[in-house]
C-alpha cells in the first residue's frame, strides 16, 4: 500500500515538470547504485574483519582492496553526480527530488524492515558450539532414519534385500 501512495505522489509530483522522464531514470539509477555500493561496502566491512579473500575461487589477489576502494569511490561519485541539483532556475523540489526520493525510498525500506521484518527474524545471540562427536551424533541418527526408512519399506513391499538394505543393515543390529 505504502509503495502505491508513494509511487502516485512521485507520479503527480513529476508530472508537473517537462523532463519526468530524466527524474525517473535518474532515481532508477541511484536505487541500483545504491545496491552496488552495498556490495562494496560490505566486502570492505569484511576485508576489514580479516576476511581472506585469496581463498575464494576467483579472487584478484593483492589488487583486491585496491579494486575494492576503486568501486567505492566510483559508486560515491556516480550517486553525488547524478543528485546534484542542474538547474538553479527550477524550483528547489525539481533540484533535490532525486536525492528526496532516494532519502524517501531508504528510509520507507527502514521503516518497513524495522517494522515488519526485523521483529520476526531477531538474530541470533548465542554462539552454537558443536564437536565432532555431535556432528557425528547427527550424522548416526541420519544414518538410523534411512534404515528405518528402508525397512518400512520392505515391510510394505515385501522385498527382503536390497543393495540399499544391506548397505543399511549394520545400524539396525
Amino acid at each position: 500500500m505504502a509503495a502505491i501512495v508513494f509511487s502516485g505522489l512521485f507520479t503527480i509530483l513529476l508530472v508537473l515538470s517537462a523532463s519526468a522522464e530524466t527524474y525517473i531514470v535518474n532515481i532508477c539509477v541511484v536505487g541500483i547504485y545504491l545496491a552496488y555500493l552495498s556490495v562494496s561496502v560490505g566486502a570492505l566491512i569484511a576485508r576489514s574483519r580479516g576476511w581472506n579473500s585469496t581463498t575464494s575461487p576467483w579472487n584478484l589477489g593483492k589488487w583486491g582492496l585496491s579494486v575494492n576502494l576503486l568501486s567505492l569511490l566510483w559508486g560515491l561519485f556516480v550517486i553525488v553526480n547524478l543528485c546534484w541539483p542542474r538547474s538553479p532556475d527550477q524550483p528547489w523540489y525539481m533540484n533535490y527530488s532525486v536525492p528526496l526520493l532516494a532519502i524517501g525510498v531508504m528510509l520507507l525500506g527502514a521503516v518497513y524492515y524495522f517494522a515488519s521484518v526485523y521483529s520476526r527474524d531477531k538474530p541470533c545471540r548465542g554462539t552454537l558450539n558443536l564437536q565432532v562427536s555431535d556432528l557425528r551424533k547427527i550424522l548416526d541418527m541420519r544414518e538410523q532414519m534411512k534404515f528405518i526408512q528402508l525397512s518400512r519399506l520392505s515391510m510394505l513391499t515385501g522385498i527382503k534385500r536390497t543393495k540399499h538394505f544391506e548397505r543399511y543393515s549394520h545400524l539396525g543390529r
